[in-house]
């Protein structure tokens, strides 16, 4: 399985709001897969602002859904 390990989450970030911890894997934002940081990269940059997106996380081995908004 691929996908980013979530190390840190800011308070009052995209993150937080999202319910995400560390600890976190994230496999898919928006329909698209995660592989790696570039991947992750990339696919936030293309976010639309202001719209929450389905993300795909693991934790504690177990895979669920949070939603994901990219605020200006």
């Amino acid at each position: 399985i691929g996908g980013v390990v979530v190390n840190r989450v800011f308070p009052n970030g995209a993150a937080a709001k999202a319910g995400l911890l560390g600890g976190d894997v994230i496999t898919l934002i928006n329909n698209r897969p995660i592989q790696n940081v570039a991947d992750f990269q990339q696919v936030v940059a293309s976010l639309p602002s202001g719209r929450a997106v389905p993300m795909r996380i693991i934790r504690n081995g177990r895979a669920g859904f949070v939603a994901l908004r990219i605020d200006d």
